[in-house]
């Protein structure tokens, strides 16, 4: 009877060991992923006007905030934006000022989703070389949906960070 406790005691303790070296190895495998998509190949896009680059320019450097949670960080590329755009008399500008007023993460992206659908006017007129793409997640927004545009198939979702980064998928791509 004694013996049949030893290998009972046995096989609990091996089995918990087997469970943590498997949370370890799915917890690298998220940061090697992390890792990999900053490194990870994006093709090259051209714009016919510098208007449209810049804003394009400013829109994936607040897009990799948001993928990274980072309020303060997006505040200060919208300040950034303020202060160096070309026209600041558009529907852009205006959603840039809007972002430095913001308080938290969520105001934020939702002004993220407003300069999304503003900017997706400016990408198909003046795209002029390179392949962006659109992705869409269907979650955010209470179930509304979202969508961001991308140098990248890989989806980083900008609405949900880490919470839900890989939630989302390429619905159109843009090419020239």
């Amino acid at each position: 009877m004694k013996k049949n406790y030893i290998v009972l005691y046995l096989i609990c303790i091996l089995s918990l060991i087997a469970c943590q070296e498997n949370t370890k190895k799915t917890e690298k495998g998220v940061e090697k992923t992390k890792i990999n998509a900053k490194n990870k190949e994006t093709s090259t896009v051209g714009f016919k006007d510098n208007q449209t680059e810049t804003d394009f320019k400013y829109y994936l450097a607040l897009q990799e905030q948001l993928v990274a949670g980072q309020a303060e960080k997006s505040n200060a590329i919208a300040k950034d934006y303020i202060q160096n755009a070309i026209n600041k008399d558009t529907e852009i500008f205006e959603i840039y000022q809007s972002i430095t007023n913001a308080n938290d993460i969520e105001s934020i992206r939702e002004h993220f989703l407003k300069l999304s659908i503003v900017l997706e006017q400016e990408i198909d007129k003046h795209l002029n070389s390179g392949t962006i793409y659109k992705i869409n997640c269907p979650m955010a927004f209470n179930n509304g949906g979202g969508f961001w545009f991308s140098k990248s198939e890989e989806v980083l979702n900008p609405y949900f960070g880490d919470k839900m980064l890989r939630c989302g998928s390429v619905t159109a791509t843009l090419r020239k």
